[in-house]
């Protein structure tokens, strides 16, 4: 792993929904919120998902492997 470029710092981020959301219901609160990323567990299971707003207007999906 590459060593850290000097001078960066890591600054907070914003709060994680630990509260299991839909995908569905994940948007809604993204698209309700000035955030343009949101990390949230999946409902059934415990497995983590994040959605952010592309430049295109859309809302992207990264979900984890396995």
């Amino acid at each position: 792993m590459p060593a850290p470029k000097a001078g960066r710092r890591i600054i907070p981020g914003n709060e994680v929904s630990v509260k299991p959301l839909t995908v569905e219901e994940a948007a809604l609160l993204l698209d309700e919120s000035k955030r343009d990323i949101l990390v949230f567990r999946k409902l059934g299971s415990e497995r983590w998902a994040v959605l952010y707003r592309r430049k295109d207007g859309q809302v992207g999906l990264v979900e984890p492997e396995g």
